[in-house]
Formats: C-alpha cells, sequence, structure tokens
C-alpha cells in the first residue's frame, strides 16, 4: 500500500536556513551599527590664560583630518570643563586638537573619555605619553596637568593609542529584533523572485539601506570602500550560503556553481579588504619599489625590491585593517582566559594569572634591539664565559676608578627579574625543567664572581627582596601582569642599596627608609596600559591588578619633599624626564633642600626609576638617567657634574647581551690606579 508522503510548509523546510541567516544578519548589523555604537564622550578640564576656542578633529578612517570633520568649543579664562559628546570614535585611531590659534597659555588637567558604560580619565603624564605629534607650542608634564604654552602658527596635538573601551557583549542582542524581521523579508524575496538575478539585487539593496540607515554611510565615504567591501561581502556570503542549501543533494554535497561562489566570495572579500586598508602613501611606495623590481637587472636586486613590496603592503593591511584591536583581543583573551596560555612569546602565563619574561626582541640603548631568552636564562642553559664574567668586572672597575678620581663613589646593583622572586607563580613544566637543569643563572655567576673578585661594592637585590618577601606575607613586591616590581619592592631595593652604601662608604652614614613611615594606600582597579596593549587585551576591560601608594605619615621627612605629601611616592608622582639640549639628554630630578649629601646620580633601567622618591630622602638634588648598562660620561665631562655618589642598577635579562665596555678615557683610569698599587 502507498503510503502518502507528507508535505512540510517552505517556511520550516527551510527553517536551517533562515536560522543562518539570522545568525549572519545578526553579525552584520552589529557591524553596521558601530557608526550608532561606537561613540565616545569627552570631557576636558582644563585651565587657561585668556580664552580661546579648542578644536577637535575626528579622524577619518584612514587616520586622517578633513575640515569636515572637527568640532569646535570655546573656551573662556580661569578654570573649564568642556564635555564633546557623541564622538565616532574607535581605539587605534588618532585624535587632534588645536587648543587655539593664538599666543595663549593652557593647562589640560584631564581628559575623561566615557563609552559602552566605562569610562577612563587621563592626567598630566598620562597624557603626554599619547603623543603621537605636536607642533606650534611648547609642553611641560607633571602628574597634575600638561602646561602648553601656545605660539601663533597653529598649534597642534595629536593623540594616538588613547585607552578607548572596546564594544560592551550586550550590544550584539540589539540587532536581533531587526534581523527576525529581515528574516521575513528574505523569505518574502524569495517567493517572489525565485530566479538568483532578483535575489542577488534585493539582498544588495537590503545591505547598503540598513548601512545608509545605520550610519555606515557618512559623507564623503568612499564608494570603492562601502560597495567593495561591505555590501560586496555581505551579498556574496549571503549567495553563498543560499547556493550551498538549494544546490545540496546526496549525489553531490557541493555543486559546480556553489563552489566558484564560495572561493569568488572569499577572494573578494580577502582582496578587497586589504585594498581598502591602503592609504596613498602606502600605495605610492608600494608602487615605487614594485616598479623598481621591474627595472632592475640584477636577481638580488629584483628580489630586495619584492620584499620591500610585500612588507609595506603587510604593513599597511597589518596596521589599517578593520575592527583589528577587537579581533587581536579576541585572540588574546580567547587563549588566555580560555586555553591558558600566551598569544606572545614575550610573555609567560603563570598559576593564578601571573605574568612571566619569556623570549623575543627587545629595545636595549637608543635604538637597538636585540632578542633575549629569559627562560634559557633562567634554565641556566647559557651560561657565562670566564671571559664575559671578567669583561663585566673590568668594566665596572674602570667606571669605579674613574668616578673615583673625581670624588665620586660608585656603587652597583643588580636587579632581579621577578621569576627569581616568584618562582612558585611559574607554570609546572618551567619549575619541572629547572629542577632537573640544577644550574645557576647569569645572575648567580655575575653576583658570586662580582662579590669575591671585584673592588666594586655590590648590592644583590634579589637576596633583600627575597627576604622581605617572607615577611611581607600576601602583599606582593611585583605586579601581577607587569614585569617590574611595585613599590613595596623598590622600598626593599632602596634600602638594601642604602646599607650597602653605608657599609662601602662609612662616611655618607645615610638615613634608610623604614616601612613604618609610610601610609600604604591600595588600588585594585589599575592596569598597565602598555603592557596589556603589547600582550593583545583591551585595557579597560582588565582593571585589575593592585596597585601600592606609599604615603608618608605625619612628621615624616619625605611629607616636605616634591609633593610627596599630598599623592605619595608612586608612577603618578615621580617628575618626567626634561631635556637638557648642551649634553643632548633627559634627566629626572627631584630637589631637596634638606638632602644629607649634594647631589646622588642614579643610572639605569626603568626598574631603578621607582626608587627615585624614597632616594630623595638622602640628597640635595637627585638626578636619575635611563641607561640599561653602558656608561654615560657627558653629564660628567659637558655639565661638570660631580655627584657624591653615583648608582648603577642592571636587570638581570641584560646580562644576556655582551658585556658592556666603556669610552678609553674611562679605561685608562683604572689602569692608573692598578699601576699606582703595584709601585
Amino acid at each position: 500500500m502507498d503510503v502518502e508522503k507528507q508535505t512540510t510548509p517552505p517556511l520550516w523546510r527551510q527553517k536551517k536556513l533562515y536560522l543562518l541567516l539570522l545568525v549572519f544578519w545578526g553579525f552584520c548589523l552589529t557591524y553596521f551599527s558601530v557608526g550608532k555604537l561606537n561613540t565616545v564622550t569627552m570631557t576636558v578640564t582644563m585651565s587657561a590664560e585668556k580664552g580661546g576656542l579648542l578644536t577637535l578633529y575626528l579622524p577619518t578612517f584612514k587616520n586622517r583630518f578633513r575640515e569636515s570633520k572637527k568640532r569646535s568649543i570655546h573656551y573662556k579664562a580661569g578654570p573649564n570643563s568642556l564635555q564633546l559628546k557623541q564622538l565616532p570614535f574607535s581605539a587605534g585611531q588618532h585624535l587632534r586638537f588645536d587648543p587655539d590659534s593664538q599666543i595663549n597659555t593652557v593647562q589640560i588637567h584631564s581628559i575623561r573619555l566615557s563609552k559602552s558604560g566605562q569610562t577612563t580619565t587621563l592626567q598630566g603624564q598620562e597624557l603626554a605619553d599619547h603623543f603621537v605629534n605636536t607642533t606650534g607650542l611648547k609642553w611641560k608634564s607633571s602628574p597634575e596637568a600638561l602646561s602648553l604654552k601656545l605660539t601663533n602658527e597653529d598649534p597642534q596635538i595629536v593623540f594616538g593609542d588613547l585607552p578607548v573601551a572596546s564594544l560592551n557583549l550586550s550590544l550584539w542582542f540589539s540587532p536581533v529584533p531587526i534581523s527576525i524581521l529581515l528574516t521575513l523579508l528574505l523569505y518574502g524575496i524569495n517567493r517572489l523572485s525565485p530566479q538568483w538575478s532578483g535575489r542577488s539585487v534585493s539582498l544588495a539593496v537590503i545591505t547598503l539601506l540598513l548601512m545608509y540607515w545605520q550610519g555606515a554611510l557618512p559623507p564623503g565615504a568612499s564608494v570603492y570602500r562601502t560597495l567593495g567591501v561591505s555590501g560586496l561581502a555581505a551579498w556574496a556570503i549571503t549567495l553563498s550560503l543560499w547556493s550551498l542549501w538549494e544546490n545540496r543533494r546526496p549525489q553531490d554535497r557541493l555543486g559546480f556553481g556553489s563552489s566558484f561562489v564560495v572561493i569568488f566570495s572569499t577572494g573578494v572579500i580577502i582582496v578587497g579588504l586589504m585594498l581598502a586598508t591602503l592609504n596613498p602613501e602606502s600605495r605610492v611606495k608600494i608602487a615605487t619599489v614594485t616598479g623598481e623590481a621591474f627595472v632592475e637587472k640584477q636577481p638580488e636586486g629584483q628580489k630586495a625590491a619584492l620584499e620591500n613590496s610585500r612588507q609595506a603592503l603587510k604593513k599597511s593591511f597589518v596596521r589599517n585593517f578593520p575592527l583589528r584591536k577587537q579581533l587581536l583581543t579576541l585572540n588574546s583573551e580567547s587563549k588566555i582566559f580560555g586555553m591558558g596560555f600566551s598569544p606572545t612569546p614575550k610573555v609567560i602565563i603563570g598559576k593564578d594569572d601571573w605574568f612571566f619574561e619569556g623570549y623575543g626582541k627587545r629595545r636595549v640603548e637608543g635604538d637597538v634591539v636585540r632578542s633575549f631568552d629569559n627562560i634559557t636564562d633562567y634554565m641556566g642553559r647559557n651560561p657565562f664565559s670566564e671571559a664575559e664574567l671578567e669583561a663585566w668586572r673590568v668594566a665596572l672597575e674602570e667606571r669605579y676608578y674613574w668616578l673615583k678620581e673625581k670624588g665620586s663613589s660608585y656603587i652597583f646593583a643588580l636587579a632581579p627579574t621577578k621569576a627569581l622572586i616568584y618562582p612558585e607563580k611559574l607554570p609546572d613544566r618551567i619549575l619541572e625543567m629547572k629542577q632537573r637543569a640544577n644550574r645557576p643563572t647569569r645572575y648567580d655567576q655575575l653576583i658570586s664572581y662580582l662579590q669575591e673578585k671585584s673592588v666594586v661594592p655590590v648590592v644583590d637585590l634579589r637576596r633583600a627582596l627575597l627576604e622581605e618577601k617572607k615577611r611581607a606575607g600576601e602583599t606582593p613586591l611585583f605586579y601581577r601582569t607587569d614585569f617590574h616590581w611595585n613599590y613595596y619592592g623598590s622600598l626593599s631595593a632602596y634600602q638594601a642599596i642604602i646599607d650597602t652604601i653605608n657599609t662601602a662608604y662609612p662616611k655618607y652614614s645615610l638615613n634608610n627608609a623604614r616601612l613604618d613611615e609610610f601610609t600604604i594606600k591600595k588600588r585594585t582597579d589599575w592596569v598597565h596600559i602598555r603592557f596589556m596593549s603589547m600582550v593583545g587585551l583591551d585595557p579597560m576591560r582588565q582593571r585589575n591588578e593592585t596597585y601600592l601608594t606609599f604615603f608618608p605619615n605625619s612628621g615624616s621627612p619625605y611629607e616636605e619633599i616634591h609633593h610627596f605629601g599630598k599623592k605619595g611616592i608612586s608612577d603618578y608622582s615621580l617628575p618626567g624626564p626634561e631635556r637638557n639640549e648642551e649634553a643632548r639628554m633627559s634627566f629626572r630630578t627631584i630637589d631637596n633642600p634638606g638632602g644629607q649629601v649634594g647631589l646622588i646620580f642614579v643610572i639605569g633601567d626603568s626598574f631603578i626609576e621607582k626608587t627615585l622618591g624614597y632616594f630623595s630622602l638622602n640628597a640635595q638634588r637627585v638626578m636619575n638617567y635611563r641607561v640599561v648598562t653602558n656608561f654615560p660620561t657627558e653629564p660628567f665631562t659637558k655639565l661638570g657634574l660631580r655627584p657624591d655618589i653615583v648608582i648603577q642598577e642592571v636587570l638581570n635579562m641584560y646580562l644576556l647581551q655582551r658585556p658592556p665596555s666603556n669610552p678609553p678615557h674611562v679605561q685608562r683610569a683604572r689602569t692608573r690606579a692598578l699601576t699606582t698599587a703595584a709601585n
């Protein structure tokens, strides 16, 4: 007996297709909604000597500035709080400020950026850290404000990499009702226009209308970008899905037409996005170097020209790719929080979300970039040779004797990286390899060698930090998500250096700050913006780090130094570096008329900078110059500095490069000293 076949209504027969279209169009509408949802409210708190006009230029897709995309607002003499609402601005874009068109003095106290319910405030030095370019003005930063002296030469400031929050995930649900209506509309088109041409035209028209309605077609937007990228991509993907569904057959799941559409669509999307990201400068450079390849007769020259063209194309594509920061954030978050490993070899994810130094290239002195493998060193598999240890000893002694001839005392401090203080937070696999290897690190080797054979006073900061770690209990000495020690760790380092100075040079008898002289204020919503950006995470979603600020208690000598009494000792209270044109160097300086000695000159990397506030107790002036392993002589020869004490710090990571060397006039000081001693 024949069984009558049941029929299914067309809508239910194609329910999988419409469910797929629902998800797809939800994504498309969210993407097209960026023009409305991706807006920022900016509040500028400032003061001015006289009134003027503040003009803000909003960036184009390619970080250009046009007169048609500017907002202007008048400010008065004295304090002002200016608010600019609904600014279409995304992370990674630049902002141009024209503070006035006349001579004026302006102080920008803060800029507050609010987006998607998240707010961040930048002040003083933080604003200066985001400078991309300045013209027509002179500026000076402090923790309180950014001071600008304007000229009548069109003063401008261009900010880059501002910490703007990403879109909130809740926004993904806003297009759902519209998507349901759109799905029904597509079903109607399918019934009324079964031909491919009718569907194609209809889908393209609907896509453009939605883009226009959502603000994705701003005035002046290029037709190429709109049609060639967004419209064509949406049309091609939808058409491909439709084709795959309707051409499904048991014997031929993927027909020729469907395969062609899929391949063509993928190629159009990739090439279209790539071409759309090119700016005019990149196009000119690529065309120039590619043209050189065709006129170059030598194979080596052709290869080099084509490689330059490839690099230029890659650089432009990577920097300007749509939603680049959001995609990088998604990649990093899925790897770090989902799978538990780092998206970059420069960082290792340890236990309890502690971040440690990995391996990769880092900037050393000036523009010198070298590779560092901290894990290999931690395993003891890259030891010093005897000649390298001796080279370090000789270099430090040359500096010691040269300064001694000038009446200055020299001390050397070796700082440990976080893995040497908190090895228990490292991944188990690294701890197991370390245990099996059972070899000394370069830190171990150099400290032992110098303490045994050198005349230079040496401070083993690792030992001091490990002892303080036992006393500190749950309070960390290093940041969990950053490589540096915090202001608790830097206090311990300072105390160890002062103790060594008093032992090696008893004539100074320097006072040593105590922990009980301070009140520690703790923040748990801090984030190191640059570090998080390097890892690929959105800093605004990672405000969960602990930040310690040391406030001097009433009656403490620190209370009257600089403005530590009001703001405490922290990154935000230290003075910024100031340029000295005579020496062509930048120095940080803290003055304290009640200091015990005249001048302490501190040189080293970013670790020792965190001790400057503590050293201000001991000297009428503390000067700091950032350097890694080199020894700058210009402050002594060109500026005539005669510090009482010179402190040089080196981070153990930088022991992985070649031993330092000194200029000939510094080298001769050791030769003279040894000759005198021999006679």
